[in-house]
Protein backbone atom coordinates (compact mmCIF):
# COMPACT_ATOMS: atom_id res chain seq x y z
CA UNK A 1 0.00 0.00 0.00
CA UNK A 2 1.10 3.45 -0.54
CA UNK A 3 -0.82 6.89 1.10
CA UNK A 4 0.02 9.42 -1.34
CA UNK A 5 0.05 12.74 1.08
CA UNK A 6 0.01 16.16 0.68
CA UNK A 7 1.02 18.82 2.94
CA UNK A 8 -0.24 22.20 3.47
CA UNK A 9 2.88 24.50 5.57
CA UNK A 10 6.33 23.25 5.12
CA UNK A 11 7.36 24.62 8.81
CA UNK A 12 8.83 22.97 11.76
CA UNK A 13 5.80 20.14 12.60
CA UNK A 14 5.46 18.72 8.54
CA UNK A 15 9.83 19.45 8.67
CA UNK A 16 10.10 16.51 11.77
CA UNK A 17 7.37 14.15 10.07
CA UNK A 18 9.66 14.18 6.91
CA UNK A 19 12.85 14.21 8.57
CA UNK A 20 11.66 10.92 10.41
CA UNK A 21 9.70 9.42 7.91
CA UNK A 22 13.25 9.65 5.47
CA UNK A 23 15.24 8.08 8.69
CA UNK A 24 12.54 4.95 9.18
CA UNK A 25 13.60 4.60 5.32
CA UNK A 26 16.55 4.15 6.05
CA UNK A 27 16.39 1.99 9.17
CA UNK A 28 16.60 4.20 11.57
CA UNK A 29 14.40 4.15 15.49
CA UNK A 30 12.19 6.64 15.38
CA UNK A 31 9.70 5.56 17.58
CA UNK A 32 10.12 7.11 21.02
CA UNK A 33 9.33 3.59 22.90
CA UNK A 34 9.41 0.49 22.07
CA UNK A 35 5.78 -0.29 22.33
CA UNK A 36 2.74 1.66 21.83
CA UNK A 37 -0.62 0.08 21.79
CA UNK A 38 -2.51 2.13 19.22
CA UNK A 39 0.88 1.76 16.71
CA UNK A 40 1.11 -2.04 17.27
CA UNK A 41 -2.05 -2.76 16.13
CA UNK A 42 -1.68 -0.11 13.22
CA UNK A 43 -1.28 -2.46 10.52
CA UNK A 44 0.33 0.05 7.95
CA UNK A 45 3.88 0.63 8.02
CA UNK A 46 5.61 4.08 7.58
CA UNK A 47 7.12 3.40 4.65
CA UNK A 48 4.29 3.43 3.19
CA UNK A 49 3.74 7.00 3.31
CA UNK A 50 5.02 8.89 0.44
CA UNK A 51 5.00 12.69 -0.18
CA UNK A 52 3.35 13.77 -3.35
CA UNK A 53 2.93 17.82 -3.27
CA UNK A 54 3.40 20.28 -0.94
CA UNK A 55 1.92 23.69 -0.59
CA UNK A 56 3.33 27.37 1.15
CA UNK A 57 2.97 30.71 0.98
CA UNK A 58 6.02 32.22 2.33
CA UNK A 59 7.77 33.50 -0.63
CA UNK A 60 11.15 32.63 0.67
CA UNK A 61 10.07 28.80 0.32
CA UNK A 62 7.90 28.64 -3.19
CA UNK A 63 9.46 26.92 -5.74
CA UNK A 64 12.29 25.33 -3.62
CA UNK A 65 12.28 21.10 -3.23
CA UNK A 66 10.63 20.29 0.07
CA UNK A 67 14.39 18.78 1.14
CA UNK A 68 15.74 21.76 0.91
CA UNK A 69 13.50 23.41 3.10
CA UNK A 70 13.24 20.02 5.38
CA UNK A 71 16.74 20.77 5.54
CA UNK A 72 17.12 23.72 7.04
CA UNK A 73 15.03 22.93 10.12
CA UNK A 74 16.96 19.39 10.32
CA UNK A 75 20.31 19.65 8.82
CA UNK A 76 20.98 15.66 9.54
CA UNK A 77 18.28 15.19 6.58
CA UNK A 78 19.56 12.48 4.15
CA UNK A 79 21.05 13.77 0.89
CA UNK A 80 17.86 13.20 -1.98
CA UNK A 81 15.52 13.19 0.61
CA UNK A 82 12.49 15.23 -1.21
CA UNK A 83 14.41 16.63 -3.93
CA UNK A 84 11.86 15.79 -6.33
CA UNK A 85 8.80 17.38 -4.93
CA UNK A 86 8.71 21.17 -5.07
CA UNK A 87 6.79 23.49 -2.84
CA UNK A 88 3.60 24.98 -4.57
CA UNK A 89 2.30 28.29 -4.25
CA UNK A 90 -1.06 28.12 -1.93
CA UNK A 91 -3.87 30.10 -0.86
CA UNK A 92 -3.60 32.96 1.94
CA UNK A 93 -6.84 34.26 3.07
CA UNK A 94 -5.77 35.94 6.25
CA UNK A 95 -4.76 39.68 5.79
CA UNK A 96 -2.65 39.66 8.92
CA UNK A 97 0.21 37.12 8.68
CA UNK A 98 3.36 36.80 10.10
CA UNK A 99 5.41 35.58 7.13
CA UNK A 100 7.19 38.77 5.95
CA UNK A 101 6.55 37.89 2.06
CA UNK A 102 3.75 36.44 1.49
CA UNK A 103 3.02 34.77 -1.84
CA UNK A 104 -0.98 33.51 -2.49
CA UNK A 105 -2.51 32.40 -5.29
CA UNK A 106 -5.32 34.45 -4.23
CA UNK A 107 -2.95 38.03 -5.57
CA UNK A 108 -3.68 36.76 -8.94
CA UNK A 109 -6.05 33.99 -9.52
CA UNK A 110 -10.30 34.83 -9.01
CA UNK A 111 -11.73 31.76 -6.92
CA UNK A 112 -12.49 30.01 -9.96
CA UNK A 113 -9.19 29.49 -10.97
CA UNK A 114 -8.50 28.86 -7.50
CA UNK A 115 -11.15 26.11 -6.90
CA UNK A 116 -9.67 24.25 -10.71
CA UNK A 117 -5.27 25.30 -9.57
CA UNK A 118 -6.14 22.84 -6.19
CA UNK A 119 -8.53 19.98 -7.58
CA UNK A 120 -6.18 19.75 -10.26
CA UNK A 121 -3.35 19.18 -7.44
CA UNK A 122 -5.54 17.32 -4.90
CA UNK A 123 -6.49 14.39 -7.56
CA UNK A 124 -3.38 11.98 -7.33
CA UNK A 125 -3.35 12.68 -3.32
CA UNK A 126 -4.62 10.70 -0.58
CA UNK A 127 -4.55 12.38 2.42
CA UNK A 128 -4.23 16.36 3.23
CA UNK A 129 -2.71 17.07 6.12
CA UNK A 130 -2.71 20.84 7.07
CA UNK A 131 0.10 22.31 9.40
CA UNK A 132 -0.08 25.98 8.82
CA UNK A 133 -0.16 28.65 11.52
CA UNK A 134 -3.60 29.04 13.70
CA UNK A 135 -6.11 31.36 11.63
CA UNK A 136 -7.97 34.20 12.84
CA UNK A 137 -11.43 32.99 13.49
CA UNK A 138 -13.06 34.07 10.31
CA UNK A 139 -15.92 32.60 8.77
CA UNK A 140 -13.88 31.96 5.26
CA UNK A 141 -10.25 30.73 6.33
CA UNK A 142 -7.46 29.46 4.21
CA UNK A 143 -7.47 25.82 5.80
CA UNK A 144 -11.25 25.95 5.20
CA UNK A 145 -10.33 26.45 1.16
CA UNK A 146 -7.74 23.36 1.08
CA UNK A 147 -10.27 21.59 3.45
CA UNK A 148 -13.71 22.53 0.55
CA UNK A 149 -11.84 21.58 -2.43
CA UNK A 150 -9.55 18.53 -0.78
CA UNK A 151 -12.85 16.83 0.11
CA UNK A 152 -14.54 17.68 -3.29
CA UNK A 153 -11.78 15.28 -4.59
CA UNK A 154 -12.17 12.37 -2.39
CA UNK A 155 -8.99 13.17 -0.41
CA UNK A 156 -8.94 12.80 3.12
CA UNK A 157 -8.19 15.75 5.39
CA UNK A 158 -6.10 15.88 8.60
CA UNK A 159 -6.12 19.23 9.91
CA UNK A 160 -4.05 20.21 13.39
CA UNK A 161 -4.78 23.48 13.54
CA UNK A 162 -7.61 24.89 15.90
CA UNK A 163 -9.99 26.02 12.80
CA UNK A 164 -13.47 23.98 13.11
CA UNK A 165 -13.38 21.90 10.50
CA UNK A 166 -14.08 18.15 11.87
CA UNK A 167 -17.66 18.83 13.14
CA UNK A 168 -18.55 21.21 11.27
CA UNK A 169 -22.09 20.09 9.24
CA UNK A 170 -20.63 21.24 5.89
CA UNK A 171 -17.68 19.82 6.03
CA UNK A 172 -18.52 16.29 7.51
CA UNK A 173 -21.62 15.94 4.75
CA UNK A 174 -18.53 16.36 1.74
CA UNK A 175 -16.47 13.76 3.56
CA UNK A 176 -19.33 11.40 3.90
CA UNK A 177 -20.69 12.22 0.71
CA UNK A 178 -17.22 11.58 -1.37
CA UNK A 179 -16.16 8.85 1.00
CA UNK A 180 -13.27 10.75 2.71
CA UNK A 181 -11.98 10.76 6.19
CA UNK A 182 -12.22 13.97 8.06
CA UNK A 183 -9.68 14.05 11.14
CA UNK A 184 -9.70 17.42 13.38
CA UNK A 185 -9.25 19.93 15.27
CA UNK A 186 -5.81 21.20 16.82
CA UNK A 187 -3.06 18.30 17.39
CA UNK A 188 -3.23 17.65 21.15
CA UNK A 189 0.72 17.00 21.26
CA UNK A 190 1.55 19.32 24.25
CA UNK A 191 -0.35 20.85 27.41
CA UNK A 192 -3.49 20.66 26.74
CA UNK A 193 -3.24 16.66 27.35
CA UNK A 194 -1.13 16.68 30.24
CA UNK A 195 -3.53 19.57 31.51
CA UNK A 196 -6.78 17.21 30.69
CA UNK A 197 -5.34 14.37 32.62
CA UNK A 198 -4.36 16.29 35.61
CA UNK A 199 -8.55 17.65 35.66
CA UNK A 200 -9.49 14.35 35.04
CA UNK A 201 -8.00 12.88 38.32
CA UNK A 202 -9.14 15.98 40.42
CA UNK A 203 -12.70 15.34 39.21
CA UNK A 204 -12.75 11.46 39.94
CA UNK A 205 -11.40 12.55 43.55
CA UNK A 206 -14.02 14.74 43.82
CA UNK A 207 -11.59 18.26 44.05
CA UNK A 208 -12.90 21.37 42.42
CA UNK A 209 -10.54 23.85 40.67
CA UNK A 210 -11.41 27.11 41.87
CA UNK A 211 -9.35 28.52 39.25
CA UNK A 212 -6.45 27.10 36.55
CA UNK A 213 -3.65 29.45 35.19
CA UNK A 214 -1.48 28.73 32.14
CA UNK A 215 1.54 30.16 30.37
CA UNK A 216 3.41 29.41 27.93
CA UNK A 217 6.13 30.63 25.49
CA UNK A 218 7.90 29.54 22.72
CA UNK A 219 10.20 31.19 19.37
CA UNK A 220 7.92 29.48 16.93
CA UNK A 221 6.41 31.09 13.91
CA UNK A 222 2.68 29.59 15.64
CA UNK A 223 3.52 31.41 18.61
CA UNK A 224 4.52 34.59 17.10
CA UNK A 225 1.32 34.84 15.54
CA UNK A 226 -0.57 33.99 18.50
CA UNK A 227 1.11 37.28 19.89
CA UNK A 228 0.89 39.45 17.49
CA UNK A 229 -3.17 39.03 16.12
CA UNK A 230 -5.99 38.58 19.26
CA UNK A 231 -7.88 36.51 16.51
CA UNK A 232 -4.97 34.06 16.37
CA UNK A 233 -4.47 33.90 20.23
CA UNK A 234 -8.41 33.59 21.04
CA UNK A 235 -8.52 30.65 18.30
CA UNK A 236 -6.18 28.60 19.97
CA UNK A 237 -7.46 29.65 23.68
CA UNK A 238 -10.63 27.94 23.04
CA UNK A 239 -9.33 24.93 21.52
CA UNK A 240 -7.10 24.34 24.55
CA UNK A 241 -10.22 25.56 27.34
CA UNK A 242 -12.60 23.34 26.07
CA UNK A 243 -10.98 20.37 27.92
CA UNK A 244 -12.37 22.55 31.17
CA UNK A 245 -15.96 22.10 30.38
CA UNK A 246 -15.47 18.25 29.23
CA UNK A 247 -13.82 17.38 33.04
CA UNK A 248 -16.18 19.62 34.57
CA UNK A 249 -19.31 20.22 32.69
CA UNK A 250 -21.75 23.04 33.87
CA UNK A 251 -19.43 24.60 36.09
CA UNK A 252 -18.04 28.11 35.29
CA UNK A 253 -13.98 27.76 36.10
CA UNK A 254 -11.95 30.78 35.87
CA UNK A 255 -8.97 30.30 33.73
CA UNK A 256 -6.17 32.19 32.04
CA UNK A 257 -4.02 31.21 29.35
CA UNK A 258 -1.20 33.22 28.58
CA UNK A 259 0.71 32.56 25.40
CA UNK A 260 4.18 34.89 24.56
CA UNK A 261 6.12 34.44 21.92
CA UNK A 262 10.04 35.11 22.71
CA UNK A 263 12.79 36.01 20.24
CA UNK A 264 14.40 32.73 18.97
CA UNK A 265 17.89 33.88 19.52
CA UNK A 266 17.49 33.45 23.18
CA UNK A 267 15.84 29.88 22.77
CA UNK A 268 15.18 27.56 20.56
CA UNK A 269 12.55 27.89 18.47
CA UNK A 270 11.07 24.80 18.44
CA UNK A 271 10.95 24.01 22.25
CA UNK A 272 8.01 25.24 24.46
CA UNK A 273 7.90 26.25 27.67
CA UNK A 274 5.08 25.40 29.82
CA UNK A 275 3.90 26.57 33.56
CA UNK A 276 0.93 25.50 34.95
CA UNK A 277 -1.08 26.36 38.36
CA UNK A 278 -4.57 24.67 39.49
CA UNK A 279 -5.71 25.66 42.72
CA UNK A 280 -8.47 24.21 44.18
CA UNK A 281 -11.08 22.87 46.82
CA UNK A 282 -10.90 19.40 48.24
CA UNK A 283 -12.83 18.13 51.37
CA UNK A 284 -14.00 20.25 54.15
CA UNK A 285 -13.26 23.50 52.28
CA UNK A 286 -9.43 22.20 52.31
CA UNK A 287 -7.37 24.54 49.79
CA UNK A 288 -4.26 22.88 47.75
CA UNK A 289 -2.59 23.67 44.46
CA UNK A 290 -0.61 21.79 41.68
CA UNK A 291 2.19 23.37 39.92
CA UNK A 292 3.62 21.99 36.91
CA UNK A 293 6.53 23.22 34.72
CA UNK A 294 7.57 21.44 31.59
CA UNK A 295 9.65 22.02 28.60
CA UNK A 296 8.24 20.47 25.08
CA UNK A 297 9.39 19.84 21.72
CA UNK A 298 6.14 21.21 19.93
CA UNK A 299 6.67 19.35 16.27
CA UNK A 300 8.08 16.00 17.33
CA UNK A 301 4.89 15.52 19.73
CA UNK A 302 2.22 16.42 17.11
CA UNK A 303 4.53 14.91 13.99
CA UNK A 304 3.75 11.29 16.09
CA UNK A 305 0.20 11.91 15.91
CA UNK A 306 0.19 12.94 12.11
CA UNK A 307 2.24 9.83 11.59
CA UNK A 308 -0.45 7.79 12.86
CA UNK A 309 -3.24 9.36 11.16
CA UNK A 310 -2.12 9.43 7.91
CA UNK A 311 -2.22 5.78 8.44
CA UNK A 312 -5.34 5.74 10.21
CA UNK A 313 -7.04 7.06 7.26
CA UNK A 314 -7.19 3.99 4.90
CA UNK A 315 -8.85 1.88 8.28
CA UNK A 316 -11.34 4.33 8.89
CA UNK A 317 -12.26 4.24 4.72
CA UNK A 318 -12.37 0.52 5.32
CA UNK A 319 -15.00 0.57 8.17
CA UNK A 320 -16.61 3.41 6.36
CA UNK A 321 -16.20 5.65 8.97
CA UNK A 322 -15.66 9.06 7.50
CA UNK A 323 -15.83 11.25 10.59
CA UNK A 324 -14.53 9.00 13.61
CA UNK A 325 -15.81 9.82 17.18
CA UNK A 326 -12.95 7.82 18.75
CA UNK A 327 -9.71 9.15 16.74
CA UNK A 328 -10.92 12.48 16.80
CA UNK A 329 -11.33 12.81 20.62
CA UNK A 330 -8.06 11.21 20.79
CA UNK A 331 -5.31 12.80 18.88
CA UNK A 332 -7.04 16.44 19.12
CA UNK A 333 -8.16 19.15 21.07
CA UNK A 334 -11.24 20.43 19.60
CA UNK A 335 -12.72 17.94 18.38
CA UNK A 336 -16.53 16.88 17.24
CA UNK A 337 -16.54 15.27 20.90
CA UNK A 338 -14.65 15.61 23.57
CA UNK A 339 -14.54 12.68 26.87
CA UNK A 340 -14.23 13.43 30.29
CA UNK A 341 -10.52 12.10 30.16
CA UNK A 342 -7.60 11.13 27.96
CA UNK A 343 -7.92 7.70 29.28
CA UNK A 344 -11.67 6.89 28.52
CA UNK A 345 -10.90 8.73 24.68
CA UNK A 346 -7.43 6.31 24.63
CA UNK A 347 -8.89 3.19 25.11
CA UNK A 348 -12.17 4.01 22.97
CA UNK A 349 -9.86 4.74 20.45
CA UNK A 350 -8.06 1.15 20.64
CA UNK A 351 -12.24 -0.27 20.82
CA UNK A 352 -12.76 1.29 17.60
CA UNK A 353 -9.01 0.10 16.17
CA UNK A 354 -9.51 -3.58 16.90
CA UNK A 355 -13.23 -3.42 15.70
Amino acid sequence: MTIKLGIVGIGYLSSCLLHGLALHRRGEEVWTCLTNPIRDEIPIPLSDIELKAAFAIDAEKIGKSVGEVVRSYYPSLPQGEYEDVTIQRGVCVEKDHVVEKVSSIWDDMDRGATEEYLRSRFKDLDVLLISSTTEPQEPTTSSKVYALYALQEGVSVINGIPTIIAGDEEYDYLARENQAVLFGNDFASGATPLTHDLLAHLAQHARIPINIAQWQYASNTDFKSLSESKSRGTAKKLSKSRIIDAAFPGMDIPNYIGIQYIPPSILDPDTKHLYLNIFYRTFAGTTNFITVTAQISDSPSASVLAADLIRLVPIAKEKGDFVPVEPNAFYFKSPPKIYPSRVEAFNRMLEWLRK
